[in-house]
This record gives structure tokens, sequence and C-alpha cells, in this order.
């Protein structure tokens, strides 16, 4: 019972760590280009 559990967790785990790296990775490409943008119109 106790190994299924953490399989279980371990996955969500896994999961929950390649959304948030995602979505990091969109947060800075997102940064970046409006950084760019901005010094396009200077």
């Amino acid at each position: 019972m106790y190994e299924i559990l953490q399989k279980y967790i371990d996955h969500h785990a896994e999961l929950g760590y390649i959304f948030v790296s995602e979505f990091l990775n969109e947060l800075i490409c997102n940064k970046i280009k409006d950084i760019l943008e901005t010094e396009d119109l200077d």
C-alpha cells in the first residue's frame, strides 16, 4: 500500500515539476520578448 502511494506521489511531484518548469520558461521567454520589444522602440 505504501509503495503504491509513494509511486503516486513521485509521479505527481514529477508532473508538478514539469508544469512549474514550463511555466517559468514561458514567463522568462515573455520577459525577454518584452525587453527586446521595448529596446526596439528606443
